[in-house]
């Protein structure tokens, strides 16, 4: 379902000096558009990781656990694969440092392709761990949306501006400044961590539904009044 709001609020600067000379008739004020985009790709993150007292031997094995996938997940052309976070940090037990090491390393996939990803999903569980999984709204799905909702926006900014100006005995107005912000992908809801253990002894991912995304772009700008 598409929705489209418009938030209003005005309100008239109060006026200042700059090299003396008093600013008037200034009204500054916002509309918003939005829209709901079906979430259209699947996201699945993975981490391998080893504890124990010799780096170089943690190292190599996680390594070895993120080639593998790599390999693993690039014969399928359908799913992006790339490698994310890596980290070394001292084990510390009740408070005090141990003689032991943790070695970690996340992966991320996507696909438009569900099916493809949850299939793959079941292969690389092997040997990584599932640390989240969810749906999110592509990039390109993003900009479009984010692109066509500016220019919603826009007209019914420069529409209101014309109203505000007749309703207030003006005949035109001059835009001052404009701002635009919105659009911008929120953080993703990661699948719950139970039951992603429960998941991972399985080795079987959830049945998820896509769902949707509201994406909504504001307009602020402020205006100057004349030809009263």
């Amino acid at each position: 379902m598409r929705l489209i709001s418009i938030i209003l609020s005005l309100f008239f600067v109060v006026p200042l000096f700059a090299d003396d000379k008093p600013v008037e008739n200034h009204v500054g004020f916002s509309v918003s558009a939005s829209e709901d985009v079906p979430n259209d790709t699947l996201v699945a993150t993975l981490f391998s990781e080893a504890t124990g007292k010799d780096l170089a031997i943690l190292a190599n094995k996680v390594n070895a656990d993120i080639r593998w996938a790599s390999t693993l997940i690039k014969q399928t052309p359908e799913i992006i694969f790339t490698t994310q976070n890596y980290a070394t940090q001292p084990v510390y037990r009740k408070g005090e440092r141990s003689n032991l090491w943790r070695v970690r390393q996340t992966v991320r996939l996507e696909s438009a392709n569900a099916e493809v990803l949850s299939a793959a999903l079941g292969k690389v569980q092997e040997r990584l761990g599932l640390n989240s999984l969810g749906y999110e709204v592509s990039d390109a799905a993003r900009e479009a949306a984010r692109d066509k909702l500016i220019g919603e926006a826009l007209k019914k900014f420069r529409s209101r501006a014309s109203g505000i100006a007749q309703n207030m005995g003006f005949s035109q107005y001059k835009l001052i400044r404009l701002n635009i912000r919105g659009g911008e992908p929120l953080p993703g809801e990661p699948y719950p961590m139970m039951e992603m253990a429960r998941m991972k002894a399985s080795v079987a991912p959830p049945v998820l539904e896509p769902g949707e995304q509201t994406i909504d772009v504001t307009v602020t700008g402020e205006i100057e009044l004349s030809g009263n």
